[in-house]
């Protein structure tokens, strides 16, 4: 699999990252995301040693909201650890998505950037998992 280790910077700046190949039996510590997928329109852009690669909205604003000011942090994230044009290799690495994310120190699960009221949905959440407990 690929792992991308996303550089530091500040919000706004552009997205800087290394993107290298590791073994699924032994990968560095990562963490995996899980996220809404949005528009497959690729607007947005992910500077690599390798070159500069089209990403989608949603992925960006997933990267720069993890990306840390100080240091870099290593993901594996679907749309750009998996080759999107290479139909062999995405379907290779969809078949190994329960062992990705099985193998991640933590999975994010990124719903979007938050809105007003959303405070009211957690509080829902909570309170019906109260009630259950």
């Amino acid at each position: 699999i690929r792992v991308l280790e996303l550089q530091p910077g500040n919000a706004g700046e552009p997205l800087h990252a290394l993107l290298r190949p590791v073994s699924i039996h032994k990968p560095p510590s990562y963490n995996a995301i899980s996220y809404v997928w949005g528009s497959s329109e690729r607007s947005a852009l992910l500077h690599l040693r390798q070159g500069t690669l089209a990403i989608t909205a949603s992925a960006e604003v997933v990267l720069q909201h993890l990306r840390r000011p100080n240091h870099s942090i290593v993901l594996w994230l679907d749309a750009v650890c998996i080759n999107q044009d290479d139909t062999v290799e995405r379907g290779e690495q969809v078949a190994r998505m329960a062992d990705i994310y099985h193998g991640a120190k933590d999975v994010i699960v990124w719903l979007g950037a938050a809105e007003p009221g959303d405070h009211l949905a957690f509080w829902t959440v909570e309170l019906l998992a109260d009630f259950y407990l």
